[in-house]
């Protein structure tokens, strides 16, 4: 059973209000936020935004950011009790995103509240983006596709509120990653649309209405979507009254093309160039932007978004791109953080260590005897350590080299008789 998670609102009322004695209207008063607002905030049905965590510094003497680090702490930890297995807290990460890497990519980045709300407001339709509220806007899970396309598409739910009230609507959002486009893209979303109601009815107490829900099909593929965004036009043609047919359309955002920019915060840009290229097959054309814009990213607590990428990098690529990525990189080491530099000494090793046995086989067995020659080796080893010394686990290192764990304890015990036999022809 989950922990229960200390929520923003909890902090507020037991930490700061209570024992003060000051009451939600009072509080509302003098720092002047609708009282409907700070019920909102109490209640966990509304985040403590920048503006709000301003307001909150002035009155209780606490920095702004006290205020924001909980609620990132708090979203964090929803991430991780709504999406099982995406951002693992018993775990490296690398050995998450390593397994079904564009899934685990698009969650990771389009999990975290504040990309979701920039992404949201800057590729909706205005119409839409005016009626919700952003700061309500809350996580509610994931996989509500079928089994069989669960290695082409993800998803994602969330809720908000509308401005004019308390009213709650559901945005779900596909992403499609298929090579091609798929028109029977709209009879799954009537699917995963009535799980989601079937969902709401099994937790909520006795409710008299459904909230709407409006979809969001994210689609990146090699070739340009063309098929109609309404439910409808899968109805042959017939008599039947219109009005007895499901009517519904989904909303598409087509990325297939290369030069359309996504529109939103640096995560999300990178996530999309990154599954955009691997589509194309042209990931070095973009490694100047992406080096760049992973290098801008704050290291602020929680998520490493450096090694996400870099670790989607290793886990999608060739070797032969890695090593062109990896020459690339290292050009702007003085551009890049620490972080970023640490995760892609394991890319380095991947392309060393197959570069050096291309046009051979690449079993392991062979390509640790190709490599027992001391110099080899020792470099081989200093590598690995490094990776270990950052905290990288064996699941990402074994992928990146080929090497396991039994295979790197050998490869010791060679270079230690490699070392000892030196020493003695030199003593000869």
């Amino acid at each position: 059973m989950d922990k229960p998670i200390l929520t923003p609102g909890e902090v507020l009322q037991d930490i700061y209000m209570t024992p003060r004695s000051i009451t939600k209207k009072q509080l509302s008063k003098e720092i002047n936020i609708p009282l409907n607002h700070l019920s909102q905030i109490l209640g966990n049905r509304r985040a403590i935004a920048s503006d709000t965590a301003l307001k909150l510094s002035r009155f209780f003497d606490k920095p702004a950011r006290y205020w924001i680090n909980f609620q990132n702490a708090y979203d964090l930890g929803m991430i991780r009790q709504k999406i099982k297995g995406v951002i693992p807290d018993d775990e490296p990460l690398e050995q998450s995103i390593i397994h079904n890497p564009h899934d685990k990519l698009i969650k990771i980045v389009f999990s975290d509240r504040q990309e979701a709300v920039t992404f949201f407001k800057n590729n909706l339709p205005n119409e839409m983006i005016n009626l919700i509220d952003w700061d309500t806007l809350q996580l509610e899970g994931s996989q509500y596709i079928d089994e069989t396309f669960k290695s082409s598409e993800s998803d994602l739910l969330y809720t908000a509120c509308f401005n004019d009230d308390n009213t709650r609507c559901f945005l779900y959002i596909l992403f499609e990653h298929q090579t091609q486009p798929d028109k029977w893209i709209r009879f799954r979303i009537l699917k995963y649309k009535t799980r989601i109601w079937d969902e709401y009815l099994i937790n909520s107490e006795k409710p008299d209405t459904l909230p709407p829900i409006f979809p969001i099909v994210f689609y990146i593929g090699r070739s340009q979507w063309t098929h109609s965004c309404e439910f409808i036009k899968l109805v042959s043609e017939n008599p039947i009254d219109l009005d007895y047919i499901p009517k519904f359309k989904h909303l598409l955002m087509d990325f297939s093309e290369q030069d359309k920019k996504i529109k939103g915060a640096i995560k999300a840009k990178v996530a999309q160039l990154l599954i955009q290229a691997s589509f194309h097959k042209q990931l070095l054309n973009q490694i100047n932007l992406l080096t760049q814009l992973i290098a801008s990213l704050p290291d602020n607590p929680g998520i490493d978004y450096k090694k996400v990428f870099i670790y989607y990098i290793g886990a999608t690529q060739t070797d032969k791109v890695l090593l062109e990525i990896c020459s690339k990189v290292q050009q702007q080491k003085n551009n890049l953080g620490e972080k970023m530099l640490n995760a892609i000494e394991s890319l380095e090793l991947k392309g060393w260590m197959k570069g050096r046995n291309e046009g051979r086989n690449e079993g392991r067995n062979e390509g640790r005897n190709e490599g027992r020659n001391e110099g080899r080796i020792e470099a081989t080893l200093s590598l690995i350590g490094n990776m270990q010394k950052n905290g990288l686990g064996w699941p990402l290192i074994s992928s990146a080299t080929g090497i396991d764990y039994q295979q790197y304890q050998q490869m010791q015990m060679d270079y230690q008789q490699l070392q000892s036999l030196t020493t003695s022809t030199n003593m000869k």
